[in-house]
């Protein structure tokens, strides 16, 4: 039995029916250019606009043309101006089928190469930038992914070059079932608006970063108290001066933390509502064997929610229901200090084993002084938001026996 949440994804999945027009139709002459792990492919776009290039045919929502002033290096560049609110515009996108529109094995570098580009403003600046990308096989299937400030230099769009670095890994091939040997093309989807220049497309050498892992064993003699104290956790999860704690025994799961937070436990929230304000979200599995890679939830996967202000709830989310558990929070000066145990029953799920790898992931939301979330802090998918929408961007979990010592 699988559920899932897809109101999200299913928006870069649909079939495009927009005619594909060229910007020109001249031909493209392939010239080999420097390798990545033997792929020579690598020139997505430099200078000119060619027939390898499509767009939807909609002026009043988007338009796209060659650039001579604004450019990176080299003799062009491309501007691409966007409005998805002008009223009446269709699905906006633009395709890129390099290399003579051949089928490119992209799968064979899938996890030592990344899609980079340079972009830049015509004025202003925001973070990241509003599209979803994407590469597509032969057969139509698409590989997407928003276009986060992660990705970004600097985490900002603005009036100066910068450099977006997408590792072909964070595609997900596997997930989404794309033909990594037979790309056709890489597509571009526009929301909201905007005008940028953008310019070099290409694929460069990349090692991504492997998955965070945390190690726990079983821990007893718990004491809910409120303060972390040593010996009651034995795996912890670092996340930009915050640190969650993690253990379990055959009967609970112990969360606990010690949290930034210059305004700490402002949460007006309840039920499926609380990730809107300062609240504690974890993500596991509780099978073994199963694909990392997978892009919806099993039914032994859970992601809960810890309300941190207010009545101090606990929430889950893949079953929308609140579960009973034990917390303890101390508010004090720029952070707080909270302590939960949540009994395996109330979880609906049996423990996690000894021996075993699971898939696990954290997040911090935080409040604003209007008590709505200002920001969301995640552990392992720190570049994508939809950890609570795809298991494949969790870290793992190794489940070991605790080590003996002799006295």
């Amino acid at each position: 039995m699988k559920y899932a949440f897809w109101s999200v994804l299913l928006l870069f999945s649909s079939c495009v029916t927009v005619k594909e027009l060229a910007l020109y139709e001249n031909e493209v002459i392939v010239e080999e250019t420097k390798d990545v792990n033997g792929f020579q492919l690598t020139e997505i776009f430099n200078d000119d606009i060619t027939s390898e290039i499509w767009f939807t045919p909609s002026p009043a929502c988007l338009t796209v043309t060659s650039e001579r002033k604004e450019v990176y290096s080299g003799t062009g560049a491309m501007k691409f101006t966007w409005n998805k609110q002008a009223g009446g515009c269709p699905w906006l996108g633009l395709g890129i089928g390099w290399a003579n529109w051949s089928g490119k094995d992209l799968g064979s570098i899938e996890n030592s190469a990344a899609i980079t580009f340079k972009v830049k403003t015509q004025e202003g600046s925001m973070k990241g930038l509003p599209w979803a990308m994407a590469l597509e096989d032969y057969a139509g299937t698409q590989a997407w992914i928003g276009v986060t400030s992660g990705y970004v230099e600097g985490g900002i769009v603005d009036t100066s070059w910068r450099t977006v670095t997408i590792p072909l890994v964070d595609f997900q091939f596997e997930g989404w079932n794309l033909d990594g040997g037979t790309v056709k093309q890489m597509l571009i989807q526009f929301e909201s608006n905007g005008t940028v220049f953008v310019d070099e497309f290409k694929i460069i050498p990349f090692k991504p970063k492997e998955p965070n892992t945390l190690v726990v064993t079983k821990s007893y003699g718990w004491v809910n108290d409120g303060f972390i104290e040593g010996g009651q956790y034995v795996a912890q999860a670092n996340m930009d001066g915050s640190v969650i704690y993690l253990n379990w025994n055959e009967k609970e799961l112990y969360i606990g933390g010690e949290i930034e937070d210059v305004s700490p436990c402002r949460n007006m929230q309840n039920g499926r509502d609380i990730w809107n304000g300062d609240a504690i979200e974890i993500a596991f599995s509780s099978e073994t064997g199963i694909s990392d890679k997978r892009m919806m939830f099993y039914e032994g996967d859970r992601h809960i929610g810890i309300k941190m202000g207010g009545n101090f709830d606990v929430y889950d989310w893949s079953r929308e229901k609140n579960i009973k558990a034990q917390i303890s929070v101390k508010p004090l000066q720029n952070k707080y200090v909270f302590e939960c145990v949540i009994p395996w029953s109330e979880l609906g799920v049996a423990p996690w084993k000894n021996n075993s790898t699971y898939n696990i992931d954290f997040a911090i939301d935080q409040s604003t002084s209007q008590d709505t979330r200002d920001f969301q802090k995640r552990w392992n998918s720190v570049n994508n938001e939809n950890f609570n929408l795809n298991p494949s961007l969790w870290g793992k979990l190794k489940v070991e026996l605790p080590i003996m010592t002799l006295e």
